[in-house]
């Protein structure tokens, strides 16, 4: 009887030890899960903001029948893109990241595969000059997060904080596809702030440009 029970118990035993076995290799595995989360929380945290310098757009000698004709153009890719917006309904869609007018040229940004809406907005403006091209952030996303630190920054304003006066503006670069937000200072300490202050500090949706001239939150 002696022998029979010794031997029932081994079985268990072992079953008890691969039991253990797996739940020190599940600890084990769940430790370095959140080593790694720390990890990357902590690079982000102090991640320094990029503080790019602003884009003065460059003076253009013209004659007065050059700027009419300049003025008659971006009326007609203006125009185009009024149609475009009424086919939506007045709400852009979810694939719809923005829309910039250069070189003569109406640019539509999309998120999706530009083949498989460009016969939708050659149809809704009526014309196949337009230039269809791929981003990576919708319009609908980019103005979520402008007038969220937008609301950020009108609060710091409100309540007298010296640190609103950091920035210098912010708006929609559309053709960038960014939010941007413009600097004062070509300071790091403050843009790393700034950026901390409005919760965009690892946030690749946002670029910070050195401004000081501008001002603006539109």
């Amino acid at each position: 009887m002696k022998e029979n029970n010794l031997n029932e118990s081994k079985p268990q035993k072992h079953g008890r030890s691969v039991l253990s076995r797996t739940l020190i290799g599940a600890g084990c595995l769940a430790i370095i899960a959140c080593l790694c989360i720390l990890t990357v929380f902590l690079i982000n945290k102090n991640r320094h903001v990029v503080i790019e310098p602003y884009d003065i757009p460059q003076k253009v000698n013209r004659t007065s029948e050059q700027w009419e004709e300049e003025m008659i153009v971006s009326g007609n890719l203006n125009s185009l893109y009024s149609k475009l917006h009424s086919h939506w309904g007045g709400d852009c869609p979810d694939y719809y990241g923005g829309a910039y007018i250069e070189d003569r040229i109406l640019h539509i940004e999309v998120t999706c595969d530009p083949r498989d809406v460009r016969d939708e907005i050659i149809s809704a403006t009526g014309s196949s000059d337009i230039d269809i091209l791929q981003v990576e952030y919708s319009y609908n996303e980019l103005i979520e997060l402008k007038n969220k630190t937008s609301k950020i920054w009108s609060d710091l304003v409100r309540e007298n904080d010296e640190r609103a006066m950091y920035l210098s503006g912010m708006g929609l670069d559309e053709k960038r596809n960014r939010i941007q937000i413009d600097l004062f200072e070509n300071d790091q300490e403050k843009a790393d702030l700034v950026a901390s202050l409005l919760g965009v500090r690892s946030d690749n949706r946002v670029r910070f440009v050195y401004a000081p001239y501008r001002v603006s939150a539109d």
